[in-house]
This record gives C-alpha cells, sequence and structure tokens, in this order.
C-alpha cells in the first residue's frame, strides 16, 4: 500500500512538472511584461523550461532507468550478502604469500594437508618448532608413497617434485622440534587432494590446484569458523584425517 501510494505521488509530481512547465512556456508567449527592469515573460518562459526539463528527465528515470539500477544494486547487494553469509573472509592471489604464523602458533588446533610438497612446511618451520615447545599437536597430512594417488601424481606429470624426495624432507620436519617432537603426527592419505588446507579451529585456507599441467601462481581463499563453507571444509579435512594412516617414522 505505501509503495503504491508513493508511486501515485511521483506519478503526480512528473505530470505537475512537464505540464507546468509547459503551461508558463505557453503562457510567457502570450505578453510581454517588463517591471523593475525585469522581463517577467521571460522569466516565465524559463522557470517553464526548466520545470519541463526536469520533468522529463524524471519521467525517464522512472521508466527507464530506476529499474535497470535497482535491479544491478540488488544483484550485487545479494551476491556480497551471500559471500559473506558462505564465510569467506580474505584472498590471496598468490598462496605462497599466506603467512599467519603468529596466529598458527597460537592455535590450539593445526592440520595441514598436503600431497608431497615440503616448501610451505619448510617455510613455517619456526611455528612448528614453537608449537612443539608450547605442547600443542600439529598434524600434518600427506600422500602414501606406495598408493595409487601417488602413482597418479607422477604419470599425470602434474608436480615436478619426486614425491619420495618430497616426503622425506617432511620427515625432517621433527629435527626442527627440539623439545617434545612427538606433537608433530603425520598421516598418509591415499587420496588425489581436490585442494590443500591449513585448518585451524578459528578458520581454514583452502589453496586450490591447476586442472592444467606446469606450475603457476594459484589463489588461495580464507574461510571463517561457524559458517557453511567452514563446516564444509572441517567435515571433509578431519574425515580424510580418520580415513588416512599414522605414521610413525621413528
Amino acid at each position: 500500500m505505501q509503495n503504491t501510494l508513493t508511486k501515485i505521488i511521483q506519478q503526480q509530481i512528473t505530470l505537475f512538472l512537464i505540464l507546468g512547465g509547459l503551461v508558463l512556456i505557453i503562457s510567457a508567449s502570450a505578453f510581454h511584461l517588463e517591471l523593475f527592469k525585469v522581463k517577467w515573460d521571460h522569466v516565465m518562459a524559463e522557470v517553464g523550461g526548466l520545470f519541463l526539463i526536469v520533468g522529463t528527465l524524471h519521467w525517464l528515470f522512472e521508466s527507464l532507468l530506476k529499474k535497470e539500477m535497482l535491479k544491478e544494486i540488488a544483484i550485487t547487494a545479494l551476491g556480497s550478502a551471500r559471500i559473506y553469509e558462505s564465510g569467506l573472509v580474505d584472498c590471496s592471489l598468490n598462496s605462497k604469500s599466506i603467512s599467519e604464523n603468529h596466529f598458527w602458533i597460537a592455535s590450539n588446533e593445526l592440520i595441514i594437508g598436503v600431497h608431497y610438497s615440503s616448501r610451505f612446511l619448510e617455510n613455517i618451520h619456526e611455528v612448528l618448532r614453537e608449537r612443539c615447545s608450547s605442547k600443542k599437536i600439529t598434524q600434518i597430512c600427506f600422500v602414501k608413497p606406495d598408493s595409487p594417488a601417488a602413482d597418479y601424481l607422477k604419470d599425470s606429470g602434474s608436480g615436478l617434485a619426486d614425491i619420495k624426495a618430497g616426503i622425506d624432507r617432511i620427515s625432517h620436519l621433527k629435527d626442527s622440534c627440539v623439545t617434545n617432537p612427538q606433537k608433530i603426527e603425520f598421516f598418509r592419505h591415499d587420496r588425489v587432494l581436490r585442494y590443500s588446507f591449513i585448518y585451524t579451529e578459528q578458520n581454514v585456507w583452502i589453496k586450490f590446484f591447476t586442472n592444467s599441467k606446469g606450475r603457476t601462481e594459484v589463489p588461495a581463499f580464507k574461510i571463517d569458523r561457524g559458517t557453511p563453507l567452514y563446516r564444509f571444509f572441517e567435515n571433509d579435512i578431519k574425515t580424510l584425517l580418520k580415513q588416512a594412516e599414522i605414521w610413525k617414522n621413528n
């Protein structure tokens, strides 16, 4: 009811401006009056022209532009709301640039999932050492070298590193922990991962892989806890961990 009333009022204002402008222009052409050195017929014609222009522009906006503008605003707002509600809070166009060491040291849970690359883990050796000193468990999940998944990764040429060499470097990460090296737990999965991850109880970073061969920078997305996307990845990651094989390398 309120919207209908507002629309009627807007239409009446537009009609008043257009008709009023026409009346003033026509009336100004019917007489000539100069008073106090002001040509009043010219003033009426100019005011009428202004009313006519404003009324016409208002009509064009209401009939042609307003719906499209509101449609674009609604689509943008709805899309932004969906993104916010899904849990996406940050994005890095280069996943190698992700660095939240202080946060990862302080987190109660830290689960890291990779295929076989040790580079990221080597870059955060300080995090692993600090977590061991604080008696916080870090769980690292990588591919089982004698699994069909590892064979596929070798045959597909999707990576350039030697799988066994990468896993050996990962296994030596415990050497960086002077105290409580047992707080680093290794799990071997037999899956070709759709994404690698850095999971904590507060958020999760998801790093995707390319479908094509060769190396390139890949993006990563940060997802906040308590959201639908976080719950999806949390369930998937922890299910993978349950299905993986605990590996003792000592």
